[in-house]
């Protein structure tokens, strides 16, 4: 885990930018070339906006992984696929140029893929919590049970970014022997979480009604009694 830590938080220090690395609008997608229709560079090798990554602490016997920018694709022509062979531990991926993004607000993740074996999805963010330009890198594995599929298939997702996230890259990565196709990625940001506010809303309104319990002497009665304990003392008064 700590060499992909590196290697990613080199490639968030280091990025180049691209078009996504603007100001975005809610709902704006904000990946680049998200579906690997683009080239790096002239040499038409590799897809423009990501990077192969993988990691193991295999020492002198890591897996064999083969990165490839592929020519079937859910859309369009292109791509990109990962295969794993000799597994040991780590992990390996396309990884997307990091993103811009803000503390509190919610993304939508998703992609399209086909796979042979069980996949996850994870996020990297980084916290700059005092604004003083040093960063923390952060790891959250979203979903680590997603189902192979021989045909391409949907898989969506969501994260609430914490406080201080500055920039972040969701990746979809295979953790075992096998092969992973992706395609057509799509990450937006929907607007600050309300559950927060949810929260302090249930919280303040919970903790008044047990100051004005307190105060009042009243004790909440079980459910189901209230209304009888009612025609009880109606049928008391009216006789």
């Amino acid at each position: 885990m700590k060499r992909m830590l590196c290697s990613l938080g080199l490639a968030l220090c280091a990025g180049s930018a691209s078009p996504a690395a603007a100001s975005a609008a809610v709902g704006d997608q904000l990946l680049f070339n998200r579906g690997f229709e683009a080239a790096a560079d002239a040499t038409n090798t590799a897809p423009a906006g990501w990077t192969a990554g993988t990691w193991s602490t295999a020492g002198p016997t890591p897996p064999t992984v083969t990165f490839t920018w592929a020519s079937d694709a859910h859309t369009g022509n292109r791509s990109a696929r990962v295969e794993v062979s000799g597994y040991t531990d780590g992990d390996s991926k396309w990884v997307p140029d990091p993103v811009k993004v803000s503390g509190g607000a919610y993304y939508t993740f998703s992609d399209w893929y086909k796979s042979n074996a069980s996949t996850a999805v994870s996020v990297y963010y980084e916290t700059d919590t005092n604004a003083d330009g040093v960063t923390e890198g952060h790891w959250a594995n979203l979903f680590s049970g997603i189902p192979a599929a021989s045909e391409w298939t949907q898989y969506r997702t969501g994260f609430t970014m914490p406080a201080g996230a500055i920039r972040a890259q969701f990746v979809h990565l295979i953790a075992r022997n096998g092969w992973l196709q992706t395609d057509d990625y799509s990450l937006t940001e929907e607007g600050r979480s309300l559950a927060p506010i949810i929260l302090a809303m249930h919280d303040w309104g919970t903790g008044r009604l047990k100051r004005q319990q307190k105060t009042s002497g009243i004790r909440a009665q079980p459910r189901g009694h209230s209304t009888a304990a009612a025609r009880q003392a109606s049928a008391r008064h009216s006789g």
